[in-house]
């Protein structure tokens, strides 16, 4: 089977290489995620994806975002900067918990 590579629509947003993706529980916003250490927040609506928000979230590559299983508004991003952050999209302050950890995060994963 060949695949071949088609470019159906480019959405500007980051500096840098995208690290990760995730869709909200209702399916109608999307995060990502950037080694430029940003954090962009999507809408999905019937004119298609809408850039949000564009957020400074960490001092070094997010390696991952993860939202909430069953709460559509919070979401969780790990960085190489040593920190878990979490993120209400409700709230002007962003960013209602920020943990310190010993090691880079690769991961995160909520339990539900």
């Amino acid at each position: 089977m060949q695949f071949h590579q088609k470019k159906v629509k480019d959405y500007p947003g980051h500096r840098n290489y995208i690290q990760s993706l995730d869709w909200n529980c209702l399916g109608n916003k999307l995060v990502s995620a950037s080694q430029d250490g940003s954090i962009r927040l999507w809408s999905l609506d019937q004119k298609g994806l809408n850039k949000r928000n564009s957020f400074r979230a960490h001092e070094d590559f997010v390696e991952e975002i993860k939202w909430h299983p069953t709460n559509a508004n919070i979401f969780a991003s790990t960085s190489y900067d040593k920190y878990l952050k979490i993120w209400d999209i409700r709230v002007k302050k962003l960013n209602i918990v920020k943990e310190k950890t010993m090691y880079d995060n690769h991961g995160v994963k909520w339990n539900s």
